[in-house]
Protein backbone atom coordinates (compact mmCIF):
# COMPACT_ATOMS: atom_id res chain seq x y z
CA UNK A 1 0.00 0.00 0.00
CA UNK A 2 2.96 2.42 0.66
CA UNK A 3 4.64 1.87 -2.32
CA UNK A 4 1.69 2.21 -4.14
CA UNK A 5 0.66 5.35 -2.62
CA UNK A 6 4.30 6.67 -3.25
CA UNK A 7 4.83 5.66 -6.88
CA UNK A 8 0.96 7.78 -7.28
CA UNK A 9 2.42 10.55 -5.64
CA UNK A 10 6.23 10.58 -7.40
CA UNK A 11 4.21 10.35 -10.92
CA UNK A 12 1.58 13.18 -9.86
CA UNK A 13 4.71 15.07 -9.14
CA UNK A 14 6.73 14.37 -12.70
CA UNK A 15 3.19 15.29 -13.96
CA UNK A 16 2.75 18.20 -12.72
CA UNK A 17 5.85 19.37 -13.05
CA UNK A 18 6.09 18.59 -16.72
CA UNK A 19 3.06 20.13 -17.15
CA UNK A 20 3.82 23.75 -15.59
CA UNK A 21 6.98 23.10 -17.76
CA UNK A 22 5.14 23.07 -20.39
CA UNK A 23 2.47 26.01 -19.79
CA UNK A 24 6.07 28.46 -18.87
CA UNK A 25 7.48 27.94 -21.88
CA UNK A 26 4.35 27.76 -24.09
CA UNK A 27 3.65 31.40 -22.39
CA UNK A 28 4.37 33.94 -25.93
CA UNK A 29 5.29 36.89 -23.16
CA UNK A 30 7.57 34.91 -20.83
CA UNK A 31 9.76 33.45 -23.39
CA UNK A 32 11.94 31.67 -20.09
CA UNK A 33 13.07 33.84 -17.31
CA UNK A 34 11.97 37.12 -16.13
CA UNK A 35 13.64 38.95 -19.27
CA UNK A 36 16.13 40.50 -17.25
CA UNK A 37 13.74 42.45 -15.18
CA UNK A 38 14.81 41.79 -11.82
CA UNK A 39 18.64 41.83 -12.16
CA UNK A 40 18.20 45.37 -14.38
CA UNK A 41 15.53 46.62 -11.53
CA UNK A 42 17.76 45.88 -8.63
CA UNK A 43 21.07 47.38 -10.69
CA UNK A 44 18.60 50.78 -11.05
CA UNK A 45 17.90 51.06 -7.08
CA UNK A 46 21.50 50.44 -6.54
CA UNK A 47 22.39 53.32 -8.31
CA UNK A 48 19.40 55.35 -7.64
CA UNK A 49 20.14 59.38 -6.07
CA UNK A 50 23.58 59.40 -7.00
CA UNK A 51 22.95 62.24 -9.40
CA UNK A 52 24.54 60.20 -12.33
CA UNK A 53 25.45 62.30 -15.56
CA UNK A 54 23.71 62.01 -18.92
CA UNK A 55 26.84 60.94 -20.14
CA UNK A 56 26.97 57.86 -17.24
CA UNK A 57 23.38 57.04 -17.83
CA UNK A 58 23.77 56.30 -21.42
CA UNK A 59 26.69 54.39 -20.80
CA UNK A 60 24.84 52.19 -18.11
CA UNK A 61 22.25 51.72 -20.77
CA UNK A 62 24.43 50.44 -23.02
CA UNK A 63 26.29 48.21 -20.41
CA UNK A 64 22.62 46.79 -19.32
CA UNK A 65 21.79 46.24 -22.79
CA UNK A 66 24.77 44.82 -23.92
CA UNK A 67 24.38 41.98 -21.09
CA UNK A 68 20.98 41.93 -21.60
CA UNK A 69 21.78 40.66 -25.41
CA UNK A 70 24.90 38.42 -24.08
CA UNK A 71 21.97 36.58 -21.84
CA UNK A 72 19.42 36.12 -24.74
CA UNK A 73 22.29 35.29 -27.12
CA UNK A 74 22.49 31.98 -24.31
CA UNK A 75 19.33 31.36 -23.76
CA UNK A 76 18.73 31.23 -27.35
CA UNK A 77 21.93 28.82 -27.87
CA UNK A 78 20.08 26.33 -25.99
CA UNK A 79 18.39 23.67 -27.98
CA UNK A 80 14.75 21.79 -27.38
CA UNK A 81 17.12 18.55 -26.87
CA UNK A 82 19.02 20.44 -23.86
CA UNK A 83 16.12 20.80 -22.17
CA UNK A 84 14.19 17.80 -23.25
CA UNK A 85 17.29 15.85 -21.93
CA UNK A 86 17.07 17.06 -18.18
CA UNK A 87 13.95 16.69 -17.79
CA UNK A 88 14.12 12.85 -18.79
CA UNK A 89 16.78 13.03 -16.45
CA UNK A 90 14.79 14.32 -13.20
CA UNK A 91 11.41 12.28 -14.16
CA UNK A 92 13.69 9.14 -14.57
CA UNK A 93 15.53 10.15 -11.11
CA UNK A 94 11.71 10.38 -9.63
CA UNK A 95 10.42 7.25 -10.50
CA UNK A 96 13.20 5.26 -10.25
CA UNK A 97 12.77 2.58 -7.52
CA UNK A 98 15.45 3.30 -5.60
CA UNK A 99 16.94 7.42 -5.21
CA UNK A 100 20.30 7.37 -7.37
CA UNK A 101 21.96 10.14 -4.89
CA UNK A 102 25.10 10.37 -7.23
CA UNK A 103 23.06 11.11 -9.98
CA UNK A 104 20.46 13.82 -8.51
CA UNK A 105 24.00 15.50 -7.05
CA UNK A 106 25.12 15.49 -10.76
CA UNK A 107 22.04 17.36 -11.79
CA UNK A 108 22.50 20.08 -8.42
CA UNK A 109 25.68 20.66 -9.32
CA UNK A 110 24.97 21.19 -13.21
CA UNK A 111 22.38 23.89 -12.13
CA UNK A 112 24.43 25.53 -9.59
CA UNK A 113 27.25 25.61 -11.82
CA UNK A 114 24.91 27.46 -14.43
CA UNK A 115 23.91 29.72 -11.68
CA UNK A 116 27.16 30.67 -10.86
CA UNK A 117 27.99 31.44 -14.39
CA UNK A 118 24.57 34.02 -14.24
CA UNK A 119 26.18 35.45 -10.67
CA UNK A 120 29.35 35.97 -12.14
CA UNK A 121 28.22 37.65 -15.02
CA UNK A 122 26.23 40.08 -12.88
CA UNK A 123 28.98 40.82 -10.91
CA UNK A 124 31.12 42.33 -13.99
CA UNK A 125 28.27 43.95 -14.85
CA UNK A 126 28.01 45.74 -11.43
CA UNK A 127 32.05 46.63 -11.32
CA UNK A 128 31.63 47.60 -14.82
CA UNK A 129 28.92 50.35 -13.30
CA UNK A 130 30.51 51.11 -10.36
CA UNK A 131 33.57 52.38 -12.68
CA UNK A 132 31.94 54.48 -14.38
CA UNK A 133 31.23 56.78 -11.01
CA UNK A 134 32.54 59.65 -9.93
CA UNK A 135 34.76 59.37 -6.53
CA UNK A 136 32.35 61.34 -4.62
CA UNK A 137 29.48 59.09 -6.25
CA UNK A 138 31.23 56.10 -5.41
CA UNK A 139 31.04 57.18 -1.56
CA UNK A 140 27.76 58.20 -1.39
CA UNK A 141 26.98 54.28 -3.25
CA UNK A 142 29.38 52.83 -0.18
CA UNK A 143 27.19 54.94 2.43
CA UNK A 144 23.91 53.74 1.15
CA UNK A 145 25.42 49.99 0.82
CA UNK A 146 26.44 49.88 4.42
CA UNK A 147 23.32 51.41 5.68
CA UNK A 148 21.36 48.78 3.74
CA UNK A 149 23.50 46.45 4.95
CA UNK A 150 22.86 47.18 8.57
CA UNK A 151 19.09 47.59 7.89
CA UNK A 152 19.08 43.71 6.10
CA UNK A 153 20.82 43.06 9.71
CA UNK A 154 18.08 44.51 11.84
CA UNK A 155 15.83 43.18 10.10
CA UNK A 156 17.38 39.47 10.52
CA UNK A 157 18.26 39.80 14.46
CA UNK A 158 14.32 41.15 14.72
CA UNK A 159 13.09 37.59 13.17
CA UNK A 160 15.35 35.52 14.75
CA UNK A 161 13.95 37.16 18.16
CA UNK A 162 10.51 36.58 17.05
CA UNK A 163 11.05 32.99 17.24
Amino acid sequence: MNKLMIKRGLIALVASSALLGSVAMANPHHEGGHEGRPMMDNMRHMFRGLDLTDEQKTQFRELMKAHKDERKAQREGKDEATRTAHHEQMKALMSAATFDEAAAKALIAERQAKGEARALEAMKLQHQMYQLLTPEQKAKFQARFDERKADREERRKERQEAF
